[in-house]
């Protein structure tokens, strides 16, 4: 009887103890891995991608500090412990890369939401480095070029406007002209760039007549002067340099046109002509009223040396010539 006891005992220990005593094989592990959730998929903006980012969104990145490669972020994670998953061959490696790019990812997103441009590149690096052919990494990619793109265009409006109402035409020109570049369908930078090729060529056309006011004594050149001017008063939105260079003009103009008096006097045998105004013929004393600007008047007579004078007429000032010939030949 107590042989059959020890016997049933033995047995027992046998099925309920002998296995926990036994470690398992080498390799494997009765721990089950906890499932990893996998970030959601970036999404794709709805600006097109560029080909190339302009110089200011180079120069964002370009600072970026070096990013660690997959493989030396891997190496700087501590080691697992032994006698668990992470320990298995196979499963280590491929555990760690994938928490390293769902972390990577989060960066992104992270950086993204707080318009850090550079974090954000740096981690789709790293990220890219991990899995190159992840399709959140691509979308990923578009969504930090569109939002640069749209960042530049903003600055270079804002500047645009700004360099517009300071009447700086020849800047304004150019960044209409580097918006244009980003966005070739954009109606504001179309026609800012527009109005401001328009503007430099009616200053150019105004500076013409301001730097060389002799130009108004050709009847031609006045007449243009006068048709500038009245294009200019119906131009609306002028800015305070513009409407400064039309009240220039318009005194130079009405100076241009104010005739004022030349005495001439003769001796009634010398053919006196005055170039831009015509032949005056023989007399003693004549008196002619001529717009500001500078002459040239030539006395003749038969077996005389001819006679020549260049006069200037100044608005408020009276001009006497002499034009006779004396010299004989």
């Amino acid at each position: 009887m107590l042989v059959s006891g020890v016997l049933l005992l033995l047995a027992l220990m046998v099925v309920f103890v002998l296995p926990s005593l036994i470690p398992p094989p080498s390799g494997q592990s009765t721990a089950k891995p906890m499932p990893q959730p996998i970030p959601p998929a970036v999404e794709q903006p709805q600006s097109p991608p560029v080909s190339r980012l302009p110089l200011e969104t180079s120069e964002e990145l370009a600072g970026d500090t070096p990013t660690a490669s997959p493989e030396e972020t891997m190496k700087a994670q501590p080691a697992p412990d032994e006698g668990t998953d992470e320990a298995a061959p196979g499963g280590s490696g491929k555990q760690q890369r994938k928490e390293l790019f769902h972390a990577a990812m989060s960066d992104f997103l992270r950086a993204m939401e707080q318009q850090e441009w550079k974090a954000a590149d740096a981690a789709l690096k790293l990220a890219r480095g991990i899995e190159p052919e992840s399709e959140a990494v691509r979308d990923g990619r578009l969504q930090l070029v569109a939002a640069i793109r749209a960042r530049v265009l903003y600055r270079l409006e804002s500047h645009a406007r700004k360099t517009e109402n300071e009447e700086q035409w020849q800047q304004a020109r150019q960044r209409y002209a580097e918006i244009l570049q980003l966005d070739p369908t954009s109606t504001l930078a179309l026609h800012g760039k527009q109005q401001a090729e328009e503007r430099l060529k009616l200053i150019k056309s105004i500076d013409r007549y301001l730097h060389t006011p002799g130009l108004l004594q050709a009847d031609e050149s006045l007449a243009n002067a006068k048709k500038l001017l009245a294009y200019l008063e119906q131009l609306p939105e002028k800015g305070v340099k513009l409407r400064a260079s039309q009240g220039r003009l318009a005194r130079l103009v009405a100076t241009a046109e104010r005739l004022l008096p030349v005495h001439i006097r003769s001796d009634e045998a010398t053919e006196v002509v005055i170039y831009q105004v015509g032949r005056l013929g023989r007399f003693s004393a004549r008196t002619l009223e001529l717009r500001p600007g500078t002459y040239t008047v030539v006395g003749s007579r038969e077996g005389f040396r001819d006679v020549r004078k260049v006069f200037t007429l100044q608005p408020g000032a009276e001009v006497e010539i002499l034009v006779r010939c004396e010299e004989r030949i």
